[in-house]
């Protein structure tokens, strides 16, 4: 018996090897190699390996090990091999077995007798896709029969970061020269901005409410409306124009994307009486027009500034990758204890896209919308072709919803002193996150209105601007280091970039010439 609390047996075979019995999560006893010749199991993974496509082997459950011995052979094609086992102590029966022992012996991360939970912090630290050629997965059956829930947890945990990984290295393929742009192009509107720290802890304890632009919004803008007095309301920037067409001021809008569209968002929408939190990567467009204050995220320019002058600007970088996420990380940053989103709905919901309103719906309705064919149907037509016929609980989505909701939910299930609810959407819920209608969040948290205006105003004329913070000339002359400039072009790219990109890269830098 293991010190993990599964029971486990070791006897011999008909055959002479040992063999395994252990307790399964249905309290059953069964074996999970043959009772007659166990070592026949070597020709398991025989043919499955694949070295030359993945670089990266994941073996689930290992017990005795026979199902390995292919491994052995390929030991050195492998960059990282990880083997994942409930089983504790089994190292020493690997250490027992000439023919598994290798097992014990070589270079191969072996996580047993840990916890999923435990497993699911260590494993994004062990796979990593970038400059790799992939990962490759296979499974020892009569474990996964033995630990349905367990082995449950860590494909699931193995799925999302593979596709979080593949996601951001396909965004950083995309967007990486954009990004590096953009934070250069920042610089010289640094003189117009403030630092995000400058809010940090304004408003403990108070509630909040996080607005996103899912249909499940429009139904509750008449409540939010009659009580953002009585919370802080953040909102993501594609939502701005919903609530300024509702007569809703938001406090705070978040805004992080790359692209010269988000300046859309601002454009239409007539109350200018809000304060932008931006990335600084973020389009400087928006930036320059609607100057607010600078987050530093994970780029490698906001690292070195950070390095250069830390805690000085502060960041609300939630690393899901979302604007829905740094807009919830914003409300944590905020100090605010109980914070309720609201049209996070992971699908499409009522065969509508975004709430009405939003830039992406008029401008969708612009293009496309005529006498014989209606938004209604347009809206029909792309989510068909979006969601390739991708339904969960009965919904329309994309996978791409289905990876955000994740990422979300892990961030709002991450800090148990600020509790995140999420209210009733009507497209996909967030499965371990509290659901509430937005009548009961009313009735439970907004205890009357307070004077938001005034406090975001003493902490913004108190603070400093951004180029009194961040010494400019200094900053331009280090990165006139070839060496270092060449290194943060690489960091700011992926591994497989084409050279020409790199060289187009260093024309951004002359966006610091008179910053």
């Amino acid at each position: 018996m293991g010190d993990s609390g599964i029971k486990y047996r070791i006897e011999p075979s008909s055959e002479g090897a040992p063999t395994m019995s252990v307790t399964d999560e249905a309290g059953r006893s069964v074996y999970l190699h043959s009772r007659i010749d166990p070592l026949r199991e070597a020709g398991t993974f025989a043919g499955r390996l694949n070295p030359e496509k993945y670089d990266t082997l994941i073996i689930l459950g290992c017990a005795l090990g026979y199902h390995c011995l292919p491994v052995k052979d390929n030991l050195s094609r492998y960059t990282r091999i990880i083997i994942i086992d409930p089983l504790q102590g089994i190292e020493g029966e690997l250490e027992k077995n000439a023919a598994t022992r290798f097992l014990v012996s070589s270079n191969i991360n072996r996580l047993f007798g840990l916890p999923a939970e435990e497993v699911q912090s260590i494993l994004p630290d062990l796979v990593n896709l970038e400059g790799g050629r992939g990962v490759q997965v296979l499974e020892h059956v009569p474990s996964l029969r033995a630990f349905p829930a367990y082995y449950g947890v860590i494909k699931k945990t193995i799925a999302r970061i593979i596709n979080k990984q593949a996601g951001n290295l396909a965004t950083v393929s995309a967007f990486g020269a954009r990004y590096l742009r953009n934070c250069l192009l920042n610089l010289r509107n640094l003189s117009a901005c403030r630092p995000v720290s400058c809010l940090q802890n304004s408003f403990p304890g108070r509630p909040a409410m996080v607005i996103t632009s899912g249909p499940s919004l429009e139904d509750k803008l008449p409540t939010i409306a009659r009580i953002h007095n009585s919370t802080v309301v953040i909102s993501v920037d594609s939502a701005l124009p919903v609530l300024s067409r509702a007569g809703i001021r938001p406090d705070i809008v978040v805004s992080i994307d790359p692209q010269p569209h988000i300046h859309e968002h601002f454009h239409h929408s007539p109350c200018r009486d809000f304060l932008p939190v931006y990335a600084l990567s973020s389009h400087p467009l928006a930036v320059a027009h609607y100057p607010g204050l600078i987050s530093l995220n994970s780029h490698p320019l906001a690292q070195l500034i950070e390095e250069m002058y830390p805690e000085k600007t502060g960041s609300i970088d939630s690393r899901t990758g979302t604007v829905t996420g740094d807009a919830l990380a914003c409300a944590r940053y905020l100090g605010c204890t109980v914070i309720a989103l609201i049209g996070f709905d992971s699908s499409f919901p009522g065969f509508s896209i975004y709430a009405r309103g939003s830039a992406y719906q008029r401008r969708f309705g612009a293009y496309f919308q005529n006498r014989t064919s209606p938004i209604e149907k347009r809206n029909l037509d792309y989510i068909m072709t979006s969601s390739r016929k991708l339904k969960r609980d009965g919904l329309h989505t994309r996978r791409a919803f289905l990876q955000y909701r994740e990422l979300v939910e892990g961030f709002a299930l991450s800090d148990k002193n600020h509790r995140i609810i999420s209210i009733s959407p009507s497209g996909l819920p967030m499965e371990k996150v509290t659901r509430m209608e937005i009548g009961e969040f009313e009735q439970m948290y907004c205890r009357g209105a307070f004077d938001k205006t005034g406090i975001i105003g003493s902490r913004l004329d108190a603070a400093p601007r951004m180029n009194e913070i961040i010494e400019l000339t200094a900053l331009e002359k280090l990165l006139r280091n070839t060496r270092l400039r060449e290194e943060l072009v690489r960091a700011s790219l992926t591994s497989g970039t084409a050279e020409a990109l790199h060289r187009k890269t260093d024309r951004y830098f002359e966006a610091l010439h008179g910053v």
